[in-house]
């Protein structure tokens, strides 16, 4: 009797639709700061997956989005958002990246103070 439990339960959830794989894309990014007492910078580095080739951001060269300027659609999957920030003793910066990891294309995001989450 167990074992036909067991094996309803098997087929039940073999049963149920499995969300499809998010397909692999070319490009990631990654961001981090590099802090001293006096000075901060943020770092960002975009790879190209298909060949390895590796490009170091120029954030002052991105165009600056908020989040409602997008209008891009895509794909489940076809947008990573990554951010960090920048500290020294007397100021903090936080910044977000948004990529378009199916062109590898940039923008740097700025939000409005108003429109944050309660």
């Amino acid at each position: 009797m167990h074992r036909a439990v067991v094996l309803c339960c098997l087929a039940f959830v073999a049963a149920c639709p499995q969300p499809a794989p998010l397909p692999p894309t070319p490009f990631s990014l990654i961001c981090d700061s590099a802090d001293t007492r006096q000075s901060s910078t943020l770092f960002c580095m975009l790879i190209d997956t298909r060949n390895g080739a590796v490009t170091r951001v120029d954030l002052k060269e991105l165009p600056l989005i908020t989040g409602e300027d997008i209008d891009a659609k895509g794909a489940l999957g076809a947008f990573e958002l990554v951010c960090d920030s920048s500290n020294t003793e007397f100021k903090s910066d936080f910044r977000c990246l948004r990529l378009d990891r199916r062109t590898g294309g940039l923008a740097l995001m700025t939000f409005p103070e108003e429109a944050a989450a309660p």
